[in-house]
């Protein structure tokens, strides 16, 4: 079993298909995995999240009491991939977050208020992010906003989470992919889109994972230059 994972989240990395987009992709995960990472498409993981959703909320996500919570710039990804007909029959806002990791410290988030219109009259929250690896955000998204949605049950939905990830207050926390890692350690969970982004993230989880971090630099710099 791998114990590191990618998430492939770059238009033309996107996608496992019978098309010239679709054989780039899959010759880009056989590299990753030829590497030890294991990859995950956002279309394949947006088909498991359509799936597993039917599973866990069934129609509670249409209610008009039920509102979906998208944190940050992850979030975002999973909302772009997401159906356009399925988010118009959810009421769904977007709010601020971001993770900040400080050495010798647990990870903490910043978060937003949830845009308060009707807030009062919400039943059930659910929180849609890309990854949950610590529960930071989540339990922060709920701390700060709980007081306002006084009467609503709170669930987290996510790509792939960490199983140590801490959520206890949460009614119910699922994800699309199965949880990684194990209750006492966390496996790296990355985004394509994240590393590109960031040489300087992609240089660090680089040095700090492989024995040789040249083959993966590699493959992100040709990566980072057909995006």
């Amino acid at each position: 079993m791998s114990d590191k994972y990618m998430i492939l989240d770059v238009p033309g990395l996107d996608r496992d298909g019978a098309s010239e987009q679709g054989e780039r992709c899959r010759d880009f995960m056989r590299r990753l995995q030829d590497l030890g990472i294991t990859p995950m498409t956002a279309s394949s993981l947006t088909e498991l999240t359509i799936l597993s959703w039917r599973d866990r909320f069934g129609e509670v996500a249409r209610d008009q009491s039920t509102l979906l919570v998208f944190p940050g710039n992850g979030a975002n990804v999973v909302r772009g991939y997401l159906p356009q007909e399925w988010l118009e029959r959810c009421k769904w806002r977007a709010v601020e977050a971001k993770r900040i990791w400080e050495p010798g410290q647990p990870p903490r988030a910043i978060v937003g208020r949830i845009s308060p219109q009707r807030l009062g009259s919400m039943r059930c929250v659910i929180i849609v992010d890309d990854v949950i690896s610590s529960g930071a955000t989540i339990r922060e998204i709920m701390h700060v906003n709980d007081p306002w949605i006084p009467n609503a049950k709170w669930y987290a939905f996510s790509w792939i989470r960490q199983t140590s990830a801490f959520t206890k207050r949460f009614d119910g926390v699922y994800s699309a992919w199965e949880p990684v890692g194990t209750n006492t350690m966390k496996v790296p969970i990355n985004s394509l889109s994240t590393l590109l982004a960031h040489p300087e993230l992609a240089d660090s989880y680089a040095r700090r994972n492989f024995a040789d971090p040249a083959p993966l630099l590699t493959l992100l710099g040709e990566a980072g230059k057909d995006k």
